[in-house]
């Protein structure tokens, strides 16, 4: 077997052809196939590149959480000279006997629920937001949240991490 021999080249072409080996040599380092042990090829290597995030045994009997992640609102009122900032974080309740791949197609409406989740915060008057349980908030993000057409219906939303502050 022959071996390519970079004697009959000039050196810049010889330097040229070095950084690119280097380069190619670099990029298959950085690949995260190579990286997390998969080979790219075939199903995904266990915790690699790719894989779906395994879910923790449930028990059927009892209601599954889906969170919708943490919102940094900020919602200025003209007519009322008024700038709130409000930071929250919601998780949606499903029903009892919810699946995983049922949390899976969750994941697909996600951005959806999260636009509804926001116009519901931004329909809240200063006075919804300033009671204590948020009774009315409460209301309104379940009302909003229920009327997306998801793959379950959902049960309960869970308003945590609440905090309001104006200027």
């Amino acid at each position: 077997m022959d071996i390519i021999s970079l004697e009959s080249f000039d050196d810049r072409t010889r330097l040229s052809v070095r950084m690119l080996f280097m380069l190619a040599l670099a990029a298959f380092w950085q690949c995260p196939a190579f990286a997390s042990g998969g080979g790219g090829h075939g199903a995904p290597a266990e915790g690699g590149h790719g894989a779906a995030p395994a879910l923790p045994p449930h028990d059927p009997t009892l209601p599954r959480s889906f969170d919708l992640g943490a919102f940094n609102l900020r919602n200025f009122r003209p007519t009322h000279n008024e700038i709130a900032s409000l930071k929250f974080a919601i998780h949606v309740v499903l029903p009892p006997g919810t699946t995983d791949e049922t949390i899976h197609e969750f994941e697909h409406w996600k951005r959806r629920l999260r636009d509804q989740a926001l116009t519901a915060m931004r329909s809240a008057t200063p006075e919804d937001l300033a009671d204590p349980k948020l009774v009315r908030v409460h209301r309104l993000l379940f009302l909003r949240l229920k009327r997306v057409p998801t793959p379950k219906p959902i049960s309960d939303v869970h308003l945590t991490d609440f905090a309001m502050s104006s200027g």
